[in-house]
């Protein structure tokens, strides 16, 4: 009897992880989250992925930071994501009937992080006072000045975004002259629902940026006028900002700078 007991714990012994040995494994398990639901492509940023998650709501996943896929006993695709992923939360705007294909995400209902208290010798904001100056010497320059002078913080349709780097600066743009904004224009996938059908995009800006550039920087200059800067830092913000930025005195025109993400200066 002795000896069919031994046989038996020895088979089972083989058959499960010691609990010293489970204990180990899960200790050195990368910790992750799990998100249930149906994952579809996502459309407007390359290298993510959609999880719905209910009928209204809906994440965005780098797919670098997706660890494992799988799916449930009722057919629900699991990602298993890192702990430290960039994942963005947002509602539908738009439910289709199925509830499981959301509406495309709109870049501009992603408000950008608040803009830092400028540091020593980084471009502070031009007042009220600085762009009236700028306005009676270039009243109607159709040049990257003159769409600073022409900057008011505001749509000509009166309508705002949660960002709205891109509305206010294209604004400003067409009120210089720049009507090759308005539609059509090649760059452009996204336009305020106001007659003024204002550019909201940042990125569609920086397309438009680079088709008018004969000159173009990596870095931020100093001294050599007015630029079109687009900056970008994917880990703090998916979607760019867009400003201009007078280098001779220091002084930036738009929602907000962000002088520590990548510079992308442009200037014709």
């Amino acid at each position: 009897m002795k000896k069919k007991t031994t046989a038996r714990r020895q088979k089972q012994s083989k058959r499960q992880p010691r609990l010293e040995d489970a204990i180990q494994s899960v200790r050195h398990r990368e910790p992750t989250h799990t998100l249930v639901g149906r994952e579809v492509e996502d459309k407007n940023l390359p290298g993510r992925s959609l999880m719905v998650v209910g009928p209204a709501e809906f994440y965005s996943v780098r797919d670098q930071d997706i660890l494992s896929r799988s799916k449930d006993d009722s057919g629900f695709d699991v990602l298993q994501v890192s702990l430290d992923a960039q994942i963005f939360r947002t509602s539908a705007a738009i439910l289709q009937a199925d509830g499981f294909h959301p509406a495309e995400i709109e870049m501009e209902d992603y408000p950008a992080p608040p803009s830092p208290k400028p540091r020593k010798n980084d471009p502070t904001p031009a007042s009220p006072s600085d762009i009236v100056e700028l306005f009676n010497l270039a009243p109607s320059s159709k040049s990257i000045a003159g769409a600073a002078a022409q900057y008011v913080g505001s749509c000509a349709g009166g309508d705002a975004y949660r960002n709205n780097c891109a509305h206010y600066l294209s604004d400003a743009f067409i009120r210089a002259g720049y009507t090759d904004l308005l539609p059509p224009n090649d760059c452009v996938n996204a336009r305020c629902s106001t007659e003024s059908r204002r550019v909201i995009r940042a990125k569609d800006m920086w397309c438009w940026f680079q088709s008018m550039a004969k000159e173009s920087r990596g870095t931020l200059p100093t001294k050599e006028g007015y630029w079109a800067v687009f900056q970008l830092k994917e880990t703090e913000y998916c979607c760019g900002h867009v400003v201009i930025i007078d280098t001779d005195n220091n002084k930036y025109f738009g929602t907000g700078n962000y002088p520590h993400w990548d510079q992308y200066a442009y200037k014709w």
